[in-house]
This record gives structure tokens, sequence and C-alpha cells, in this order.
């Protein structure tokens, strides 16, 4: 099944919101992001440079923090970690 960028950003960005109810202090980052993907049967992969604007928007703040990518294809490279400040209606995902 083919997916444009613009719904995968969309399901990205939800998927980064579930994420944050669920992990400590509301934080998410783009491995989380990915894993969620997947699991819900979308390619992150086929985001491309899209994958970029997961966390723009004034609903997202850098935690100042960053950590090693445990995704293969990002080598270990290091990867920022977004905290929600958006809401915090989970029922929104229901």
């Amino acid at each position: 099944m083919t997916f444009s960028k613009e719904n995968l950003l969309e399901v990205a960005r939800e998927c980064a919101r579930e994420v944050s109810y669920v992990t400590r202090g509301g934080e998410s980052n783009s491995d989380l992001v990915a894993d969620a993907m997947k699991r819900s049967g979308y390619p992150y992969e086929d985001l491309g440079s899209a994958a970029g604007s997961i966390f723009s928007g004034k609903e997202w703040v850098f935690t100042g923090r960053m950590v090693a990518s445990t995704r293969p294809s990002s080598h270990g490279e290091w990867i920022k970690v977004w905290r929600y400040e958006g809401g915090s209606d989970a029922d929104e995902f229901d």
C-alpha cells in the first residue's frame, strides 16, 4: 500500500502524541515514532525528509536532551528528545 508523504506525516505526528502520553514526562523522539508507526502498519522510512517536520509546531518543546538512535538505518546518530505540551487529553486517540 502506498501513502502520500502528507498522510504519513500526519500519522507520524499522531503517533508522536500517542507516545508522549505513555512515556515519562510526555516525551517522544523519532525512534519511538518509527516504532509506533511500524506497529500500526505504516512505513516510517517512506517519510524521507518530511520526518524532520514531525515535531514542528508550538505543541512540541525540545527538552535539551539528545539520545543515540537505536534504528540501524540511523547508525547511532544523535536524535532530539521532545516534550509534548499541546494538551493531555489521552482520550483524543480512542
